[in-house]
């Protein structure tokens, strides 16, 4: 028996795929302490920021800035052309309006989620890629999300606009920016154990956020059991197509490791910032699909493992 045998974190670590899913099914058959749990969601968020970016080593966040213009342009087509393409169909057709289009170009406006490394690296992918997605989508959002909310409007008005990117921007700042410190300062005493735990860690603290939010799941379920089914197809959809198709397109070009990473990328984006910036009130109506958006976003290793493994007939490096 190896040590990591007896120590939790570390086996949390080693099977985060499978703690993500132990999430999802504690949620709902724990309604109590999800209750609780849903009282600290943005303490939580902040957290799971900090464990992101306590995860990344000095010498990989060096790597980032590498090719910059590569990664501004990228990051620029999927955290903000994408969003403005749907919502400039929206308003053509007349639908702007529509709250699940609303939630769909908010959600496309958010960068990869934090754990996006971790994903990869659960799946067998490229974590340099998945990191450099997340950390520069992450940076940019402040500037990305102005016209984005801007559009969407919804009778927000526009100095609330620039204080949520005010605010979005002091959360990176100070989640990621304490994550990246703390990181440096202990670098040196940073294992391969440690980093199991670490891993651990990240994929617990994800599990307890899914269960802050399944209260919000309940309460539909109870009002309107149709209107969850519809989120959850919403959440199904608007994450695992994107995966898929990026996947599609990406798989003969690049490196099979690196074009997943992508597809993760694509499909996981972190809505939950947002709820962290902006009015309470605001945000209300988006808050039953941020918890059904979990499903897919924590059976994404589970469902989606095996795609990614697929070898292409052909690819490029």
């Amino acid at each position: 028996m190896t040590d990591a045998t007896y120590d939790p974190l570390r086996l949390m670590g080693r099977h985060a795929k499978w703690v993500l899913a132990t999430g999802l099914f504690a949620a709902v058959v724990l309604p109590g302490v999800s209750t609780w749990l849903s009282e600290i969601l943005v303490p939580l968020i902040l957290i799971i920021m900090f464990m992101g970016a306590l995860r990344l080593q000095p010498s990989e966040v060096s790597e980032l800035w590498q090719k910059p213009g590569h990664s501004l342009a990228q990051i620029l087509a999927l955290q903000l052309g994408l969003p403005l393409i749907v919502a400039g169909v929206a308003i053509f057709a007349g639908i702007a309006h529509w709250l699940p289009l609303q939630i769909v170009i908010l959600l496309m406006a958010g960068p990869a989620i934090m754990s996006s490394p971790n994903m990869a690296a659960i799946m067998g992918l490229s974590g340099a890629t998945a990191m450099r997605l997340v950390i520069w989508g992450t940076a940019l959002v402040p500037v990305t999300c102005l016209p984005i909310l801007a559009v969407l409007g919804n009778g927000l008005p526009f100095i609330d606009v620039l204080w949520a990117a005010a605010r979005l921007a002091g959360i990176i700042a100070l989640a990621g920016g304490a994550g990246f410190a703390v990181r440096r300062l202990c670098d040196r005493h940073i294992t391969q154990a440690v980093t199991e735990r670490l891993d651990g860690t990240s994929a617990l603290g994800l599990a307890v956020f899914v269960m802050a939010l399944m209260p919000a799941l309940r309460e539909t379920a109870q009002n309107d059991p149709w209107a969850l089914a519809g989120w959850i197809a919403l959440a199904f959809a608007i994450n695992f197509g994107p995966q898929v198709f990026t996947w599609s397109i990406l798989r003969n070009t690049v490196s099979p490791m690196t074009a997943g990473s992508f597809a993760i990328a694509a499909g996981n984006r972190n809505l939950a910032l947002f709820f962290a910036a902006l009015p309470a009130d605001y945000m209300a109506a988006f808050l039953p699909f941020l918890a059904a958006y979990q499903f897919p976003m924590y059976l994404t290793p589970v469902l989606l493992g095996s795609v990614y493994r697929r070898q292409p007939d052909r690819h490029g490096q």
